[in-house]
């Protein structure tokens, strides 16, 4: 029976420096996914809590704009708060939202917008896809003839949403 000894030599400097890339390079990469996610983890969790909620929005309409205030003063406030909106004008006949409430189209009111800037990042889907949602804050004042408020409607309305898939036959815009 013949036996066999292993080559106990040293490697060659030419494998142990391909040796010592492959391993940076590996740590290199998994150093940069971890990275990036958890910048995108930061920049949801900075996003939810720094915008603007309809919650925060419908307890400063409660305490500044009480029902019967002139439409003029709801203006104001609105100029006041930084908020974008309309004139004092007539709803229109695809306005869903008002339609949904009940209040038909034609009615006196002011149309408003709180604008969150940057993304509310999640993952969702049995396809892991991960969403970049921007929402903003819709408002809709309704007065009555005298021009006063009558009643609002306020809810969080999702634009611009961007799937980013993790599976290549799911495609969603």
């Amino acid at each position: 029976m013949t036996t066999r000894t292993l080559d106990t030599r040293a490697s060659s400097w030419s494998s142990r420096i391909i040796g010592f890339l492959v391993a940076t390079v590996s740590v290199l990469g998994l150093v940069a996914v971890i990275g990036v996610v958890a910048a995108l983890a930061g920049t949801g969790a900075y996003y939810e809590m720094n915008r603007t909620k309809s919650g925060e929005l419908d307890e400063m309409i409660k305490t500044e704009l009480p029902i019967g205030v002139a439409g003029t003063h709801v203006l104001s406030v609105l100029d006041a708060e930084g908020i974008q909106h309309g004139p004092i004008e007539a709803s229109r006949a695809d306005d869903l939202q008002l339609l949904e409430a009940g209040i038909p189209a034609g009615t006196t009111m002011i149309s408003a917008v709180a604008v969150n800037k940057g993304h509310s990042v999640s993952f969702g889907g049995a396809s892991m896809n991960l969403v970049l949602d921007q929402v903003n804050v819709e408002m809709r004042f309704v007065l009555d003839d005298a021009g006063n408020l009558k009643d609002y409607l306020i809810y969080e309305e999702h634009t611009y949403p961007r799937w980013v898939s993790f599976n290549s036959d799911a495609s969603k815009n």
